[in-house]
């Protein structure tokens, strides 16, 4: 019967399982009785016969308990609670598993005193009862510490601070997964211990605490550089640079996301190549820096272009087409712009066409053409309030604004840069938010209205001291200088 079991012939391994019993039954009960039993059990469980299953392993508690077999009992206890487990019964799942625990404990049966801990609290995850998880996790904990198991315990230490970080608990999260750290470490565990500063970045994250957060992600990011795992990488990468890009630290940004870069090309994976060499070269674009914001959006074309990916396509045409037109370049960045356009059209993309629309009225506003960049202006506000877009809006409204200034409109400049300033506030776009506040400033100062101009500088610069924008606390400082 064991060997057909073993084989996959369940049919006739139950043939022999029952024919073992019978010859049994003309005995006294025995736990080898028992034993043969409960196996039909398992193989009806195996064939999804729930009904046979339970009366087979009920049928075996019987005899075990007359036999007053604790062990054995705690086993069919557990047996079953896996049957209703399997069948989609919580509830009694753990009922039948907390038996089983009962059994165990009183013979000190810690092994599968553990196992059965292990699948109750896998249970309880499973049924979003993560309080009676972490009970469980620490009851196992307990055992894996009292057995010195060290890799379990960090294991069980780490579910728990999983358990704690979502029901964000996170000071209670973050000293279990230090706990488990420690472990790991001493086990020389290197994807484990990036894992754990991972976990603990997240719970800083979650408390609000960045600082502590960054430095975590940090050395699970150094970590697995050492060990090559890419997809980690890939991730920690993304969550750091997130980080430094609240507090506008592009160069950091761009070291992170270069190294990330570099992991990505010895494995090929060109898709997510593309958008990281793609947000790299924003990242030169912020910095002023358009020649190498040109390299990198370049590279990431070819990519696209290569695995015939039309909506980056037009994306990294129009940001190649931004950043010629800040070199001055305004021909290149106009047939850019167009070929952007015709592919964006094709895709029907609303968001992207309003971005085009927007660039072009920049374009025009270069060349001195303020009336004829207000209708690129107009088309893209339609297209983002069809698609939604509260950034593409507040950057068209503050455009609009430089357009109506440049046609000493200032009245209608002002609705406009405040249409923005209440965009990004919507947005929490903090910078965009400086810059609209700044920008009223400009439009008051060109009507020598020179104390309100001064009062919205001001205001510019406290945001810009806030998010630690040193560029903008430079030309907000010279501003206020040139009026004071």
């Amino acid at each position: 019967g064991n060997c057909l079991y073993n084989l996959g012939s369940f049919e006739d391994g139950l043939e022999r399982y029952i024919a073992a019993a019978e010859l049994m039954e003309a005995y006294e009960p025995s736990i080898e009785l028992a034993q043969y039993v409960g196996w039909q059990g398992l193989i009806n469980l195996d064939l999804s016969r729930f009904d046979e299953a339970f009366e087979a392993y009920n049928r075996a508690l019987v005899i075990t308990r007359e036999l007053d077999d604790e062990v054995e009992s705690a086993k069919l206890l557990a047996s079953i609670g896996f049957a209703f487990d399997k069948q989609g019964d919580n509830e009694r799942a753990i009922v039948s598993y907390l038996d089983a625990v009962k059994g165990y404990r009183k013979t000190g049966n810690f092994d599968l005193l553990a196992a059965t801990y292990e699948s109750l609290g896998s249970l309880y995850e499973k049924s979003g009862d993560l309080w009676g998880a972490i009970e469980t996790f620490t009851n196992l904990a307990g055992i894996y510490e009292h057995q010195r198991l060290v890799d379990q315990l960090a294991g069980a230490l780490t579910s728990l601070g999983s358990h704690y970080y979502s029901l964000e608990k996170y000071d209670a999260a973050i000293v279990h997964f230090e706990d488990a750290l420690g472990h790991f470490v001493k086990l020389n565990k290197q994807k484990d211990i990036a894992a754990l500063h991972y976990n603990i970045g997240a719970a800083h994250t979650g408390a609000g605490r960045h600082d502590k957060a960054l430095s975590a992600f940090l050395l699970a990011f150094e970590l697995e550089l050492e060990v090559n795992d890419l997809d980690s990488i890939s991730d920690t990468g993304s969550l750091i640079a997130s980080l430094y890009e609240e507090n506008y630290r592009y160069r950091e940004q761009i070291a992170v996301y270069i190294k990330v870069i570099q992991s990505l090309e010895e494995v090929n994976r060109k898709e997510e190549l593309g958008i990281l060499l793609n947000n790299t070269g924003v990242l030169h674009y912020h910095l002023s820096e358009y020649a190498a914001a040109i390299e990198y959006y370049s590279r990431a074309l070819s990519i696209s272009s290569e695995l015939d990916l039309p909506s980056e396509q037009a994306s990294q045409l129009h940001n190649i087409g931004q950043s010629l037109a800040a070199l001055g370049q305004y021909g290149e960045a106009f047939d850019h712009y167009q070929l952007a356009f015709e592919i964006a059209e094709k895709l029907g993309n609303d968001e992207s066409l309003g971005g085009i629309y927007n660039s072009l009225g920049e374009l025009h506003r270069a060349w001195g053409l303020n009336q004829e960049s207000l209708a690129y202006y107009n088309s893209a506000q339609t297209l983002f309030e069809k698609s939604e877009s509260k950034n593409g809006l507040g950057s068209v409204y503050n455009n609009r604004g430089q357009a109506f200034r440049g046609l000493a409109r200032y009245t209608e400049a002002i609705e406009s840069y405040t249409d923005a300033n209440r965009i990004f506030q919507e947005t929490g776009d903090r910078a965009g938010e400086a810059l609209s506040f700044s920008n009223i400033g400009e439009a008051y100062r060109e009507l020598e209205d020179y104390e309100t101009a001064l009062r919205y500088y001001r205001r510019a610069l406290v945001i810009d001291n806030e998010i630690e924008n040193e560029r903008g606390i430079a030309i907000r400082n010279n501003k206020i200088g040139l009026i004071s």
